[in-house]
């Protein structure tokens, strides 16, 4: 579940970064 979580939490962050960096 840790794993899942740290994954859930990365996919998360990659996110919001990618759409924070996005015009």
């Amino acid at each position: 579940m840790r794993i899942v979580s740290k994954t859930y939490l990365k996919s998360m962050l990659s996110k919001r970064f990618s759409q924070s960096v996005a015009p």
